[in-house]
């Protein structure tokens, strides 16, 4: 596991420093739009724990032409764009938990016990509109 830290540690540096370049000279008006970044969050556990963890955070997103729109979580196509406003269906995509606490990209922090016994948390799909 620590070899695997070690290569997002690495693989942040490098796509990170991609993104930048890319956005600096991105026209995401018309035709496909790639990015792919990387970053980390430190976050609770679990909500409600007392106890912190740092996870990698890794993205790619995907858009054409201002209208579709889709990254690692979620999905979405712009009916309405105009004038600043925007409306349309969106579908996102939630992970779940485990009760072990095993977060496969976590980077630092302590795995927790807390949740024996609760049961895993299945994943879920989720349909709205924005």
């Amino acid at each position: 596991m620590k070899g695997f830290k070690n290569v997002i540690l690495v693989l942040a540096i490098i796509v990170g420093g991609s993104q930048i370049a890319n956005a600096a000279g991105s026209n995401q008006s018309a035709g496909f739009y790639f990015s792919i970044a990387f970053g980390s969050v430190s976050s609770p556990a679990y909500l409600g724990a007392d106890t912190q963890q740092l996870i990698a955070v890794p993205s790619f997103n995907v858009s054409y032409s201002d209208r579709f729109f889709a990254s690692l979580g979620e999905a979405g196509f712009n009916f309405v764009n105009a004038n600043g406003w925007r409306a349309g269906p969106i579908v996102k995509y939630d992970v779940g938990r485990l009760e072990n606490g095993d977060n496969p990209l976590l980077i630092g922090g302590d795995e927790t016990t807390d949740l024996k016994g609760l049961g895993d948390i299945e994943g879920s799909i989720k349909f709205g509109g924005f």
